[in-house]
């Protein structure tokens, strides 16, 4: 997000603010993506809680979904090329919730 090439952004968060909205082929794609991206950060997830990483009550579907999102929010900000200590003082906070 900070890094050369950066201010192009992430394909599906570019999509998804643009053009899902409007176009129902675009919209089908970016949910499909979300969710194997959300599939992906659960399966993480479950995984640091079997090792003991992540606490047993923690919803790992609900933390998948709340870290779909900011990193998605993230690759909408990082266009505006906000510094790399900015965007990592927001995956900072990101990641608290996972305190």
């Amino acid at each position: 997000l900070a890094g050369e090439g950066a201010a192009m952004g992430c394909m599906m968060a570019n999509c998804s603010a643009e053009l899902a909205a409007r176009d129902e082929e675009v919209r089908e794609r970016v949910r499909a993506g979300l969710a194997r991206a959300e599939a992906a950060f659960e399966a993480a997830l479950e995984k640091a809680r079997t090792a003991g990483d992540l606490p047993a009550g923690r919803d790992v579907e609900d933390l998948a979904r709340f870290f779909v999102m900011a990193s998605n929010g993230m690759a909408v900000v990082g266009k505006a090329r906000p510094g790399r200590k900015f965007l990592e003082r927001c995956a900072g906070v990101i990641l608290s919730v996972l305190d």
